[in-house]
């Protein structure tokens, strides 16, 4: 019987991964992708012609250090609006989306009160203008901000992908995953090589992805519910051995289990993976026992091991 819970994937500020990616990934390209931007646009302005050289370099560091405050704060409003949790679950379409829209409303108003209402800089003859309800804005600094921040995101989530390779298939993990160059357990290496429930599915009902950016895994399971039951369960994924491991134990253990038991199964494992429950809880099976074994002896691919089922976890926690 559990005596403790494991809790759900840590909010993003709370997960040091998160972070990271946040400040080691997507702000440095932010700022480099800003401040091409804001050299390659400056004959779009008065500034161009009519200022001093220094007066200009001021103008587009000054300016890209501000892109690069308004593009950090935007995806902080992205996460919250997308309730965004450890970095492996976050939802990147709706981030993207929702990243976009405080920094384009931000950036119209802020282009009219400069450029009208106080004056503070112009557009040239070559700048394109955009109509918004009334008041004009260049249209150069609104396509800054729809296209630049998604790109960092991709870029950034793309760079930290390929830092591992893409593994695609049972096969390749065995061929290409540089971890296999220390055996794992016989039952880890049969679950790679036999992956349980490696299919794409010809109905589902839910569809649900995740990925470690760190690592460069990325999942997707398939659900078959029937009512409140798992019916069927099954998934791809580009990723490393442990994933794929992983992944082939949690499919068997929650196939044919209401959503209810899982998410205990779920949180039951968890909590072992991050030390959260104690000893005297009922002892685990030799497949989940294998993958603890192995998390402890590679201990930076603990992420690995736990993508599928905080995946998972989430996504049940919530539909309840």
């Amino acid at each position: 019987m559990l005596t403790a819970l494991a809790q759900p994937p840590r909010d993003w500020f709370r997960d040091r991964a998160s972070l990271k990616f946040i400040a080691f990934r997507y702000v440095p390209l932010l700022g480099a992708l800003n401040l091409v931007w804001e050299i390659g646009q400056l004959p779009l302005y008065t500034l161009w012609k009519e200022a001093p050289a220094s007066s200009i370099a001021y103008a587009v560091v000054h300016c890209t250090l501000g892109d690069v405050a308004i593009g950090s704060l935007a995806l902080v409003v992205a996460l919250i609006a997308t309730r965004a949790r450890a970095v492996e679950t976050w939802r990147w379409q709706q981030v993207a989306l929702f990243l976009v829209i405080p920094a384009v409303g931000y950036t119209a108003l802020s282009e009219w009160i400069n450029t009208v209402a106080r004056e503070s800089w112009a557009y040239s003859a070559l700048m394109p203008i955009v109509n918004l309800g009334g008041f004009e804005v260049g249209l150069a600094p609104l396509l800054q901000w729809l296209i630049l921040p998604p790109a960092a995101l991709w870029l950034a989530r793309f760079h930290s992908a390929m830092r591992l390779g893409i593994r695609s298939s049972p096969e390749a993990v065995v061929t290409r995953d540089p971890s296999m160059a220390t055996p794992y357990d016989d039952v880890i290496l049969d679950h790679i090589k036999n992956a349980r429930n490696y299919r794409v599915p010809e109905s589902v009902s839910r569809e649900i992805r995740g990925s470690n950016v760190l690592c460069g895994d990325e999942l997707a399971l398939y659900l078959r519910m029937d009512g409140g039951c798992i019916v069927d369960i099954s998934f791809q994924c580009s990723c490393c051995g442990l994933s794929m491991a992983s992944a082939s134990v949690m499919t068997e253990i929650v196939k044919g289990k209401g959503t209810g038991e899982a998410v205990l199964l779920l949180h039951e494992f968890a909590g072992r993976l991050g030390g959260a429950l104690h000893s005297d809880c009922a002892a685990l099976g030799r497949e989940q026992q294998a993958l603890l074994d192995a998390a402890q002896r590679f201990p930076a691919r603990a992420r690995c091991v736990a993508l599928p089922w905080t995946t998972l976890m989430t996504a049940l926690a919530e539909t309840e």
